[in-house]
């Protein structure tokens, strides 16, 4: 169980975080923090580091988990997100089609982390803001997720929507459409 006392965040009370803010980088620090600190220090390390950049680079712990250190990429798909009724199609009812959610995760890349995860920090970001469509559920998208592809068209026209409005292409890892089931 990790502490509830804020002191246990700090160098001071956590030996694992002292010890690890003299190494210039994690895996230098690894070898020896990893067998002589408990668990529980080591956790709130990494509570803490990931903390840390959320206020330092304005980037959620949900982002962190999705994204990794990709800074970049978890700004620019929260935008996406936030702006994600101008690249919807104007015929779309007042349901947000499920199978543009799951082209964005296939987009991003994030198409092999737990699907409901990405759902659920879709819903989260497209409604704190405007927003034209009501949010999907994680069936509907997991569903959409078996039949999208084979209208490959379709989801290249998509990748285009999002290349022409915010500047970002289509990533290495999601151009092979055979990789997504």
């Amino acid at each position: 169980m990790i502490p509830s006392s804020s002191s246990f965040f700090t160098p001071k009370e956590n030996p694992a975080i002292a010890s690890w803010m003299k190494y210039s980088d994690d895996y230098a620090w690894a070898p020896d923090g990893f067998h002589n600190y408990s668990i529980i220090q080591v956790r709130c390390l990494v509570i803490m580091e990931a903390k840390e950049k959320e206020k330092k680079e304005n980037i959620s712990l949900t982002e962190q988990k999705l994204y990794g250190d990709d800074v970049k990429k978890a700004l620019a798909f929260r935008s996406i997100i936030q702006h994600f009724d101008e690249i919807v199609p104007e015929k779309t009812n007042k349901k947000l089609p499920a199978k543009y959610v799951c082209m964005l995760e296939v987009f991003a890349g994030l198409d092999d982390i737990p699907q409901s995860q990405f759902v659920a920090y879709f819903n989260d970001i497209y409604t704190k803001g405007p927003h034209r469509f009501e949010t999907v559920t994680y069936a509907a998208v997991n569903n959409a997720k078996k039949r999208f592809l084979r209208d490959d068209s379709e989801y290249l026209e998509f990748a285009k929507k999002i290349k022409e409005h915010f500047g970002i292409s289509m990533s290495s890892k999601t151009s092979d459409a055979s990789r997504v089931s």
